[in-house]
């Protein structure tokens, strides 16, 4: 939400910072803009004219400031407005003798016009570029000054009469005043030296006295500053108390030059005319002015390449003070921002806005806001802005003030949103990919059982894709793969959704169908389509497909039941000479038998040791040394791959204590590592989802680690964002628990599906492993290596260590090495090894 301190050249000056230090200076001073517009007074200006912030601001400085009568229009001294024009024109500062104003009184004073004496000091101050960004007025309440000056001119004649006698009392005046005072006759030589002047200049009384002004001056002004007193002893006025404020250069006795404003006043007396000279030293002063013109341009530019903009919103009137940066967020040139809360409000996408109200009154009674929301430009494009701000109370606890910033957020959204569709969608065809697949399946699924409709499951492969892979290479397998993706999604209808799998499997959700039949000449002409000739690099290609349908709910009612019985089908259709369509019916359930047959030889298997545990090093990518050892269990006795009896012992419930077996088996294997010297790395388990919600795996895992000697950095734990979607809080809680013990926590298959950002951040983790799906197609596809780099470059923020999987070439190797990816794994460093073989290639590591 937007809120500047002030507005148009205001935009600069607009920190609270800033504010605070110029309403602080201890003299009555205003702040203009280069439209003449009342930025800031201090407070002195405030408490002396009896106005308030808030009436002033924002309005022209002639609405408040009048010349007085008896000055308006006099030939000899131009109207304020004139003034300041021409010092905002000139670039020249301005000094105006005293002259009488008219200022109009605060609301609760009245409002009525009350005059003051001033002499008013205009200078100009600019920004980076030389040009006279705002005005910088000092009003010297100079009736004071006059009455002061006066009495020592009371004091002087006084002296003139009775010279001895006040001799005591006026050397007592000049030694307590705070100014610097200096006395001299018509040819400069001095002849009262106060105590301040010596402060100021550094030389005693003793020492000045007798000598001339000059020797205070640097020597480049000391020429005119000798023409200017002689024209001022050869004027005729010696009535006035104090001349005109000048600004000059002070030489101190050490050779300092120094800044001062001095008044210079003659008397006559007794025939003899003599000169008074009040000096201020105003290094402080001038400074000051530096250091806040410093800010203010510093806060400039950091707003400008920021992007950001600041607001004040007045909560008691319901208006809004923007800069002009923020103005430019919203689309619209500085002075077109109205200032009420309302034309705010039109500019926030319709869709936001109730919600960013609801946060804007929570933090009315929080003390903070923080929020983003999308805002809509006047030619109708829509930007992201984020904003944070404080609120300000009054006594009796009532918001009445919230100053805060806006940011474009536009780029970082844009980015997400890149990020969020290639993480559910093929980095290689551009389809859905398995996460986005089922999200849509579940909905409509969902859907459909509410009111009784149908939906049909195709599940497409590829017959003997692999040949073509191995004669022609990847690339043309790959341009093979993107033609089957763009002819399956042009046979399907708009309300259909096909996604890739992964490999040369795809899957089409369609809803509704009316029949069989429908469902039966859509597959067809997606067979027809996917069946004609391929030209690729030169080559006409011939791919068919195999295709499986189940229907909902005849088939089943749940996703996973429907794709399983979809493939199902499709197994069939390639047992019956490929190329052709099946339905899915309850025989072909050889697979789940299959499943079930593993399922129920888990247990004796586990009894008889058949598993065994085969090793993967994690290398430094720099050096070839490991730096962990994933521990991967095998089956030799039945040759039946992990992906298939994993997911059976799973469904056996086999899972847990399969579990346990390999955590206390790779122990073991570390312990005996440690004894050969080979084991300054930590070993690494897969854990399941099953496994970690065991009521007693905390437990088990701290006695495995005491049995065999274990440190918690010695044990590496993996697990995968799906594991946590069932039970998040309660797993987290777990996984923090085992992060007190030191273990080290992995992040697995990062980049696969719908990965979220957020859970690098939420999580208690030391380690991501990207994806091989991603890691594969490094160095020849642009959106692999997009995902990569982000990852790499969030954990590397997180201080998460970045482990790539699946490293198959060189390309990615060396596209891992140069974005600094310091850690990896695949068939291009090491296979996975059986123990022994592990030990004996890391034993001839140690002697390279």
């Amino acid at each position: 939400m937007p809120l500047p301190i002030a507005v148009g050249a205001a935009q600069a000056v607009s920190s609270e910072d800033f504010l605070r230090i110029f309403e602080a200076i201890p003299t009555p001073c205003m702040l203009l803009g280069p439209s003449l517009e009342i930025i800031a007074a201090t407070q002195v200006f405030l408490s002396d004219t009896h106005t308030l912030q808030s009436e002033i601001v924002g309005h022209p400085v002639v609405d408040v400031i009048a010349d007085g009568p008896d000055d308006a229009g006099s030939a000899s001294v131009p109207p304020l407005s004139a003034a300041l024009e021409q010092v905002r024109s000139s670039g020249q500062a301005d000094h105006r003798l005293l002259q009488r104003f008219a200022v109009r009184q605060s609301a609760t004073q009245g409002g009525a016009l009350k005059a003051h004496h001033w002499s008013v000091l205009c200078t100009p101050v600019r920004n980076a570029h030389g040009a006279v960004a705002f005005l910088w007025l000092r009003f010297d309440a100079l009736h004071q000054k006059q009455i002061a000056l006066e009495r020592e001119i009371q004091i002087r004649n006084q002296l003139e009469k009775n010279l001895r006698r006040s001799e005591r009392r006026s050397s007592g005046i000049l030694a307590t005043a705070t100014d610097a005072v200096i006395t001299t006759d018509r040819d400069q030589r001095i002849e009262i030296f106060n105590s301040a002047a010596e402060a100021m200049f550094g030389c005693s009384a003793a020492s000045a006295i007798g000598t001339t002004v000059e020797r205070f001056i640097p020597e480049r002004f000391r020429v005119s500053h000798d023409r200017y007193f002689r024209q001022f002893i050869a004027g005729g006025d010696t009535t006035r108390a104090m001349g005109p404020l000048r600004a000059l250069v002070g030489l101190r006795a050490n050779g300092e030059e120094f800044p001062m404003e001095a008044s210079i006043s003659k008397v006559l007396s007794d025939g003899d005319l003599f000169a008074t000279v009040v000096i201020r030293d105003v290094s402080v002063r001038y400074a000051t002015e530096a250091a806040l013109q410093k800010t203010a341009e510093r806060l400039r530019l950091v707003q400008l390449i920021g992007r950001t903009g600041t607001f004040d919103w007045d909560i008691v009137t319901n208006t809004i003070q923007w800069s002009a940066e923020i103005a430019a967020l919203y689309g619209l040139p500085a002075d077109a921002f109205e200032s009420q809360y309302d034309a705010w409000r039109a500019r926030v996408h319709a869709q936001d806005l109730p919600a960013l109200e609801q946060q804007i009154r929570e933090s009315l009674h929080s003390g903070a806001f923080e929020g983003e929301w999308r805002v809509v430009w006047p030619d109708g494009t829509v930007h992201w802005l984020a904003g944070r701000a404080i609120v300000y109370k009054n006594e009796v606890g009532q918001a009445v003030r919230m100053l805060g910033v806006n940011i474009d957020i536009s780029e970082r959204k844009e980015h997400e949103e890149r990020l969020r569709r290639m993480a559910q969608h093929d980095t290689l065809t551009g389809l859905p990919n398995r996460t986005l697949l089922y999200a849509f399946a579940e909905r409509l699924v969902s859907a459909k059982r509410r009111v009784q409709d149908q939906a049909a499951f195709l599940f497409i492969d590829l017959d003997r894709f692999k040949q073509i892979n191995d004669r022609f290479g990847h690339d043309v397998g790959d341009a093979v793969l993107k033609e089957v993706a763009r002819r399956l999604a042009a046979c399907m209808r708009a309300e259909d959704l096909v996604g890739r799998l992964g490999g040369d499997e795809f899957v089409a959700v369609l809803a509704p169908v009316r029949s069989e039949e429908v469902t039966a000449k859509i597959a067809l002409h997606a067979l027809d389509s996917l069946g004609q000739p391929y030209l690729v690099a030169g080559h006409e290609l011939q791919v068919t497909p195999s295709i499986g349908i189940s229907l909902f709910p005849q088939h089943g009612t749940s996703v996973d039941d429907l794709i399983k019985h979809a493939d199902a089908a499709m197994y069939v259709a390639k047992q019956r000479g490929c190329n052709n369509v099946q339905f899915y019916q309850h025989a072909f359930d050889a697979r789940s038998e299959e499943t079930r047959r593993i399922g129920a030889r888990l247990h004796q298997a586990l009894e008889l040791h058949e598993f065994e545990l085969y090793v993967q090093p994690v290398v430094d990518l720099a050096t070839g040394k490991p730096v962990a050892a994933e521990a991967l269990i095998r089956w030799p006795s039945m040759a039946v791959p992990p992906a298939r009896f994993l997911p059976a012992s799973e469904a056996a419930g086999m899972m847990p204590a399969l579990g346990v077996w390999i955590l206390q088996e790779a122990a073991r294997l570390w312990q005996h590592w440690r004894a050969r010297g080979i084991s300054a790395f930590p070993v690494t388990v897969n854990l399941s989802g099953s496994q970690l919600r065991q009521p007693d795996f905390l437990k088990n895992l701290v006695q495995v680690m005491e049995e065999y000697g274990m440190q918690g950095e010695d044990l590496e734990l993996e697990i995968t964002e799906g594991m946590l979607v069932d039970h998040l809080e309660e797993t987290l809680a777990l996984l923090r628990r085992i992060r007190e013990k030191k273990v080290l926590l992995t992040l697995d298959d990062f980049g696969a599906g719908c990965s979220s950002m957020d859970h690098l951040t939420q999580w208690p983790l030391n380690v991501v492993k990207l994806d091989q799906s991603i890691v594969q197609h490094l160095g020849h596809d642009c959106k692999s290596a997009l995902i990569a780099e982000s990852v790499i470059n969030m954990a590397a923020s997180l201080n998460l260590s970045v482990v790539a999987t699946g490293i198959e070439s060189q390309e990615a190797l060396d596209f891992l090495k140069s974005h600094h990816c310091h850690f990896g794994q695949g068939f291009h460093i090491c296979h996975p090894l059986p123990a022994a073989e592990f030990e004996t290639w890391c034993l001839g590591l140690a002697t390279q």
